[in-house]
């Protein structure tokens, strides 16, 4: 779906990319661990590795399929570009953010494998700053460019899952 005319609209205005504030996170939580080491509270790494594993892997498919669908139609992925088609295809008929949803899961699989307390910190950190500062911003973009079809888009498919 097309844009009506983005040459005038804003792109939303993030303080920090998504990706580089996944990777802050990554460090800061690595970091931590390594100075002041804590545990998850499960039985051994029989459980907590697999299950991590898991999502680690799901949170990486479903960001790479939001992606690639994104960069097929020559879509902006980065955040301070403009975008000219709405894509409601794929997995964006189960997430308006599969790329973003994708990335937190990757950061808690990351701390489920490691029963690591501060990454799942840092994976809440990341859904925070995801939800509260970069999504609103671009919703609101999204509106402008793309209006009702957007609405009608929000009221299809949940923001996370």
């Amino acid at each position: 779906m097309p844009a009506k005319s983005t040459a005038a609209l804003q792109p939303p205005q993030v303080w920090i990319l998504p990706p580089l504030f996944f990777y802050a996170c990554l460090v800061a939580g690595g970091v931590l661990e390594f100075v002041f080491p804590t545990s998850l509270p499960l039985s051994g790494r029989f459980l907590h590795v697999p299950a991590g594993l898991f999502l680690v892997l799901a949170g990486g498919a479903f960001m790479m399929w939001g992606h690639n669908l994104f960069t097929s139609r020559k879509v902006q992925v980065r955040t301070d570009s403009p975008s000219h088609m709405l894509v409601a295809e794929g997995a964006y008929r189960y997430s308006r953010n599969p790329m973003y949803t994708g990335g937190v899961a990757i950061m808690a699989g990351i701390g489920v494998m490691m029963a690591s307390l501060w990454l799942l910190g840092a994976a809440f950190m990341l859904l925070l700053y995801l939800h509260l500062h970069v999504v609103p911003r671009e919703e609101a973009y999204l509106r402008a460019a793309f209006g009702n079809r957007y609405e009608e888009f929000c009221l299809s498919v949940r923001r996370w899952l």
